[in-house]
């Protein structure tokens, strides 16, 4: 298993950066690893309960050949999406946002478990978690606009 997490602080409000943070179906605005997200009820997208996200670059074609659908839970500031993979792995994105002293903050945690965990870390894992400033910088932008 691997385990990382990132923290990020932004100028605007908590609530502003939640309204974006738990609609999953705006992660390719502002993740970098994220090219579409859908949803299968459209009616339920701030509370979906599963739905399909295709990765950006080559990783997107192996993802469409290997991976079902992910599953999502929304909490009060928590929301965690859940990939199954191959070889009874998991991969699990999970996000809170929270005031801070100097902002908001927002947590990110990346698990990748299962067969293929190393293989799914090198491709998924430590580049989300690498590029989190980044994906902070985009949801300021988005928060801003």
């Amino acid at each position: 298993m691997w385990l990382s997490t990132e923290t990020g602080v932004l100028s605007a409000s908590p609530t502003k950066v939640w309204d974006i943070v738990r609609d999953i179906t705006l992660l390719p605005r502002w993740h970098h690893f994220f090219a579409s997200v859908s949803i299968e009820d459209p009616e339920t997208a701030l509370h979906p309960g599963h739905g399909h996200y295709v990765p950006a670059g080559w990783r997107g074609f192996i993802h469409a050949r290997t991976a079902g659908p992910f599953t999502t839970s929304i909490g009060e500031r928590s929301v965690v999406v859940r990939q199954p993979q191959p070889g009874r792995g998991e991969q699990i994105f999970s996000w809170w946002v929270a005031p801070g002293d100097e902002g908001t903050r927002i947590v990110q945690r990346i698990r990748v478990s299962g067969r293929y965990g190393v293989l799914f870390t090198r491709l998924i894992g430590r580049r989300s978690a690498q590029d989190f400033d980044e994906n902070v910088r985009k949801l300021g932008l988005l928060v801003e606009s």
